[in-house]
């Protein structure tokens, strides 16, 4: 009768994304290393269909694995839909941050990659009421490659950033 909606933030039903501690913990049991930690947006029991995981780089080709694994994995699949991997300097409880990452991390070409055709749940408002049935419900994945290139790491440009006294001065100079 409730179901579970995918309610409008801030107003989730559950005040912490539950599933990505589970989501957290099958990535480590699949043998992803060096996992920092998993944050869904629009959550419940479930990681949700915006997902942000976030890795210390080991290897090439890491982020990757990592973003397939996430896909896959049960707490991940039901409900997902978007999945993006971070470099472990950002804050993945901060949608600024992560939309940050994404816009000088991802290179479009080699970043984002679609995975189609992977279950998921009847509760996603955005699938085709012609594709719904009995026997269950299929999406496409969005995965999402925010971390700077393990290849070139060290030829990446650093993070440009005021420190944080210099900015709280300038908050309260301009008062916002």
């Amino acid at each position: 009768m409730l179901g579970a909606p995918p309610l409008k933030p801030p107003h989730n039903f559950v005040p912490l994304p539950l599933g990505a501690g589970l989501l957290w913990d099958q990535l480590e049991r699949a043998g992803i290393p060096d996992v920092k930690g998993v944050w869904g947006y629009i959550y419940s029991a479930q990681t949700g269909p915006f997902t942000v995981i976030s890795i210390r780089q080991a290897y090439a080709g890491h982020a990757k694995q990592t973003l397939l694994v996430a896909a896959g994995a049960r707490a991940g699949a039901y409900g997902g839909k978007f999945y993006v991997v971070v470099d472990d300097d950002i804050d993945i409880t901060n949608i600024s941050d992560v939309i940050w990452a994404m816009a000088t991390r991802c290179n479009a070409r080699d970043g984002i990659d679609l995975v189609k055709n992977v279950w998921t749940s009847p509760s996603d408002p955005a699938h085709p009421p012609a594709e719904k049935t009995v026997k269950g419900y299929t999406s496409d994945r969005v995965l999402i490659d925010a971390c700077r290139p393990y290849l070139w790491m060290d030829e990446f440009p650093a993070v440009n950033s005021f420190a944080p006294a210099v900015k709280e001065e300038y908050r309260k100079k301009w008062d916002f």
